[in-house]
């Protein structure tokens, strides 16, 4: 209930300051840093944050690129998935989708880390070393156990719309239109 009330916060707070996610355009993508619990927001203009003892979401750093995919894999630490600024792309020949990117500050610096120009990741969901993502370009699901440093096919289950990682090593919830779809083993093209 804590977090459906610091997001409406965090929205409401973004529709009136300037200089906040308002400016961004939409927000992509939700998460939450597991040090101080302070709300991630991805959005067309980069991440933004809003901690708990701050008023309004505030952008964190100077990149703009369009956050299609978040989560957070550590404290300060945080993958992501989506576009360049499209002057940013032509000054520093930056391919449209970013693959996989890294943070280890909070968000003030980036760095691929795979998938530079190849994927988008539009629903990206990370514990720890364990990531996995939708890709819209490949229109492909893929796993990583080491960071998303590589990554392994899995099967995409019809309608999927969101993923979940469990706390055991392999366990996947997908939503689909369906209902509710569970893995235990990673998604494997066994287990689904």
């Amino acid at each position: 209930m804590f977090a459906l009330a610091l997001l409406a916060a965090a929205l409401g707070a973004a529709g009136q300051a300037s200089g906040s996610a308002a400016d961004a355009g939409h927000i992509h993508a939700v998460a939450f840093d597991p040090g101080d619990k302070a709300l991630l927001l991805g959005t067309h203009d980069g991440l933004y944050r809003l901690g708990a003892s701050e008023a309004r979401p505030r952008k964190v750093g100077t990149v703009s690129y369009d956050l299609m995919g978040l989560a957070a894999v550590g404290r300060r630490s945080y993958v992501a998935s989506g576009h360049p600024d499209p002057a940013a792309a032509r000054r520093d020949g930056l391919p449209a989708n970013l693959g996989l990117i890294r943070t280890d500050d909070g968000g003030r610096s980036w760095r691929f880390v795979s998938l530079r120009g190849d994927a988008d990741f539009h629903v990206l969901r990370a514990r720890g070393a364990r990531v996995m993502a939708f890709d819209v370009v490949g229109r492909r699901l893929l796993a990583s156990t080491n960071g998303g440093r590589t990554w392994t096919p899995r099967p995409v289950p019809d309608g999927a719309n969101d993923l979940a990682l469990g706390p055991s090593a392999g366990r996947v919830v997908a939503s689909t239109a369906d209902g509710l779809q569970i893995s235990p083993d990673g998604a494997s093209p066994t287990g689904c």
